[in-house]
């Protein structure tokens, strides 16, 4: 299997880390959130105000099952798409899958940087304290991926080296 999904909390670097980890291995680089504003034509943000979470989150699934047969891409998928539906299960079965684990404090100096993004609409609807429990709840799903890496202090090229050098070895058993 040649394929790589990236998970974690919103403002974890998903979709930075994603490019310079595809451009690295010369894959096909894929954000399901783009693929969703896309085909839908409007902002995340504008989907969850229109039609709410849970048409939403339909739409992340039938997104990622529409990439299950592709290889040879990085996939960069929203933080709450492990949480929903089998999906977390799905990415474990059809590819190597890795938790971008940025600790609380960076990631909420990130959000705040980040406040306003029409890709980010639980951070407009919750406050630090509801983000932090958040973040809590959805841990314990992300911990079940094939690779947990600390992304604190490195870089994105330092993290998609690191990515790299797991996923070779987990490749050389599946």
């Amino acid at each position: 299997m040649e394929k790589i999904y990236l998970i974690g909390f919103m403002g974890s670097g998903k979709t930075t880390i994603g490019r310079v980890l595809a451009e690295k291995l010369g894959w096909q680089f894929v954000d399901i959130d783009d693929v969703i504003e896309k085909r839908k034509g409007m902002s995340i943000n504008e989907i969850f105000n229109n039609f709410g979470e849970e048409y939403f989150r339909e739409l992340e699934n039938e997104v990622l099952l529409n990439f299950i047969p592709f290889q040879k891409v990085v996939i960069s998928v929203g933080g709450g798409l492990p949480v929903y539906f089998n999906n977390m299960e799905l990415m474990l079965e059809t590819g190597f899958t890795v938790y971008l684990d940025v600790s609380e404090n960076v990631l909420l100096n990130r959000l705040k940087n980040n406040w306003e993004s029409e890709k980010r609409p639980l951070v407009n609807r919750n406050s630090e304290e509801s983000l932090i429990n958040l973040l809590r709840d959805r841990k314990k799903v992300y911990e079940k991926a094939h690779e947990i890496i600390k992304c604190n202090s490195q870089t994105p090229s330092q993290i998609a080296d690191q990515i790299i050098k797991s996923f070779l070895v987990w490749k050389k058993y599946h």
